[in-house]
């Protein structure tokens, strides 16, 4: 009002209620914030490299032979499928076996053919032999016919000349005639003992042609079981050089031996001399399963266990728009590895999928694919982390062993 000496000014001190509600909210935003310090559980995790390898490892494909490439056809990360020519090497063993194949095979075919001549022959000779016995078997039954004609005409020739002897001792007939049966006796008794020698002689005649024969079998069964074992051996020894399919002439060709992936390529190119078991190239297949290996520093060492959850973070799949994929800890190595990484230990994780759903299509995870991951080791409360930096001075304040004394 005009000529009021009191000024109106704004009052600077807020009303009871005003102070007492916001000292209400703060009471309660520090109680939330006590509460969240204690309740809330947050993972603890130990963060560590991997690196997707298969679970068998890299196969590694050698040469069988010396020789110098003469063909790369493959290149490093390139997906091949079973039997993709990888090399051809120029190879003078691939050539030696080569030859060493024509001549098994002209092995083979003259073993038969000798094997089929000794048959035929000992054929031929069997039925010679056969009809030998059969000759000396109707020649044993004639003689022994003769032997029993001639004993019966020395029978009737002794019963003759008896008769005869009494006629000459009664001087009915002169001696003349009574000598002359004698005669004839003898001559028969003679002829008798000739059928019989030769009745022996046939006999050991074919006692012998049967064991001829016996023994002739023999050498036979002998000879046609030894280059049956001959042609065996050249014919299990051919096959195993008919079933090297990479060796043609002096050319071997290397093949991928599953589908799979080339990890690593050691020779690249032609004109390269190589050696027998000497490595080529490394490859995976696809059909192993693959898994998570991990280099954990040593500071979370101590609280890993096998079968904690890992969180798999892949450089190729960004976690900010796939999403993060999971695994599970199966081994921790119980030694560190190379200085080279910083004394970390190596640690094996299994994959919960071996097929990722990128924007609707499948993408199989492959072998060197890698990233960050992250293993869930527990859970640890806001307050803990809070006072972290606390239990950390107190352990630096704190004094050590005692100092005996001084």
């Amino acid at each position: 009002m005009p000529g009021s000496t009191d000024v109106l000014f704004l009052d600077s001190t807020p009303p009871l209620w005003a102070a007492r509600a916001l000292a209400w909210v703060l009471l309660a935003l520090f109680g939330v914030a006590a509460l969240a310090l204690i309740l809330v559980q947050v993972p603890e995790t130990v963060a560590a490299p991997f690196v997707l390898v298969s679970e068998h490892g890299a196969d590694p494909v050698r040469t069988l032979h010396d020789g110098i490439v003469t063909g790369v056809s493959v290149a490093d990360a390139q997906t091949v499928e079973p039997g993709t020519v990888l090399y051809t090497i120029s190879s003078e063993a691939v050539g030696d076996r080569t030859a060493e194949r024509t001549a098994l095979g002209n092995s083979l075919s003259g073993g038969q053919m000798h094997l089929a001549n000794e048959r035929s022959k000992y054929d031929n000779q069997r039925q010679a032999d056969e009809q030998e016995v059969g000759r000396l078997q109707q020649r044993l039954t004639a003689i022994a016919s003769q032997v029993l004609l001639k004993e019966r005409q020395v029978q009737n020739a002794r019963e003759i000349a008896a008769r005869q002897q009494r006629s000459y001792e009664e001087g009915l007939t002169s001696w003349i005639e009574a000598s002359k049966p004698r005669m004839d006796t003898d001559r028969l008794s003679v002829d008798l003992e000739a059928a019989r020698a030769e009745s022996v002689e046939t006999q050991a005649a074919l006692s012998r042609q049967r064991f001829e024969m016996a023994s002739r079998k023999a050498a036979f069964d002998e000879l046609n079981r030894s280059v049956r074992e001959e042609l065996d051996r050249t014919r299990v020894r051919k096959g195993m050089l008919d079933a090297e399919s990479s060796r043609q002439e002096s050319v071997l060709t290397i093949r991928a031996p599953c589908s799979g992936t080339i990890l690593k390529l050691v020779v690249r190119n032609p004109g390269t001399v190589v050696h027998g078991s000497e490595v080529l190239a490394e490859i995976t297949c696809r059909d192993n399963r693959l898994q998570a290996e991990l280099m954990v520093p040593q500071r979370g060492l101590a609280i890993l266990r096998a079968g904690q959850p890992v969180k798999l973070q892949y450089d190729a799949f960004p976690y900010q728009r796939f999403g993060v994929r999971y695994a599970t800890l199966r081994w921790i190595s119980p030694a560190s590895s190379t200085a080279e990484t910083g004394g970390s230990f190596r640690a094996l994780a299994d994959l919960d999928d071996q097929i990722l759903h990128i924007g609707g299509q499948p993408r199989a995870v492959l072998p060197g694919m890698g990233g960050q991951a992250s293993i869930v080791v527990g859970r640890r409360s806001l307050a803990s982390y809070a006072l972290e930096p606390l239990r950390q001075m107190r352990e630096v304040m704190s004094s050590g062993r005692s100092a005996g004394g001084i």
